[in-house]
């Protein structure tokens, strides 16, 4: 019996101090979390991010900019300024902040430049977790738009695309899309609108039509003027 009870007592001892390992790493966030890796962006506990400015393409009134550092790798699409073209050229430091709906650049001289879109879909779509259940399809919506920029790699329509929101980008009622000029994308260039279709999985986030793979999504800006399309 002496022999039955220091078994049991010694048992009970080794679940106390299992108990209170496991509420200690509870406390401390657990190995590992220190800074939460959701996609291609950790986040630290203050939202900034020290980054180097990989590329910046100019895109009509826009500029897409490729922003890299430790734990990011996000393509941003910002105004076509003279500040922001300054601010982001390629080789450039810059510390992007996280606020409001894309976060804003600030360069090494403290010039400060705000983000109106992204043009990484998939990155930007891991950071917000998923808006449908098990990854499947939310039934796509109509998109009515028109062409306000072509060049020789993207074509830009304003106008309205539903279920933006879904991947936390605002404004679907008056937003610019930005899609491939390829032979997959004439059809729904052309025709002026089509379905559009949203996935929280899978390489392809946002699609118009049958195969068009919408690249970015980015606010009007002034020198776009009003919209065409309602």
């Amino acid at each position: 019996m002496r022999t039955m009870g220091r078994r049991l007592r010694s048992l009970a001892l080794r679940v106390g101090l299992a108990a209170l390992a496991i509420s200690g790493l509870a406390c401390a966030g657990g190995p590992g979390k220190a800074r939460e890796t959701t996609g291609r962006v950790a986040r630290p506990p203050d939202p900034r991010w020290e980054t180097v400015v990989v590329s910046a393409r100019p895109r009509g009134a826009y500029l897409e900019v490729r922003l890299v550092g430790v734990d990011v790798d996000l393509t941003l699409i910002f105004p076509a300024t003279e500040l922001c073209a300054e601010t982001l050229a390629p080789a450039s430091s810059a510390t992007w902040q996280q606020s409001g709906h894309f976060g804003y650049v600030r360069g090494a001289g403290g010039e400060k430049c705000t983000a109106v879109g992204v043009a990484s879909l998939r990155a930007w779509r891991a950071t917000r977790g998923p808006s449908t259940a098990l990854g499947q399809p939310f039934p796509p919506e109509t998109a009515h738009y028109e062409v306000v920029h072509r060049d020789e790699e993207v074509v830009q329509l304003r106008g309205r695309f539903p279920l933006t929101y879904l991947a936390a980008i605002p404004g679907g009622v008056d937003i610019v899309a930005f899609v491939p000029n390829s032979e997959a994308c004439r059809r729904p260039i052309e025709d002026g609108e089509a379905m559009l279709a949203y996935r929280d999985s899978g390489p392809v986030s946002f699609q118009l039509g049958a195969a068009c793979r919408v690249t970015g999504f980015a606010r009007p800006v002034r020198a776009l003027g009003a919209p065409a399309v309602r």
